[in-house]
């Protein structure tokens, strides 16, 4: 399924990404994001947020980070914001931004 989803979103010249905000014991690093990205078998991009500036940014708590399911727009517009969001809520909200002009 994620697969598909990839693959249908870089048709339509978007990405999907998956951000860490927070490590374990400490920042995150390119080596946590290669355990991450190995260890759910993720294909798309692992990256991570070695400021922190994003929560604000989007208007969260850093503390909330990891538990937040973001879909941007082009342009970097908000289209989604929901704590542990369901794969069918992000896909119907795909499905829509992918078929409206």
């Amino acid at each position: 399924m994620a697969q598909q989803r990839q693959q249908r979103l870089a048709d339509a010249n978007y990405a999907a990404y998956f951000i860490i905000m927070d490590g374990l014991s400490a920042p995150p690093n390119a080596q946590y994001c290669k355990l991450i990205r190995d260890g759910y078998k993720l294909t798309m991009p692992v990256l991570y947020d070695p400021t922190g500036k994003m929560p604000a940014a989007f208007g969260y708590k850093a503390s909330q980070a990891n538990d937040r399911s973001l879909v941007l727009r082009h342009g970097a517009v908000l289209a989604l914001m929901q704590q542990h969001a369901d794969q069918a809520a992000i896909d119907d909200l795909l499905d829509s931004l992918l078929t409206s002009p």
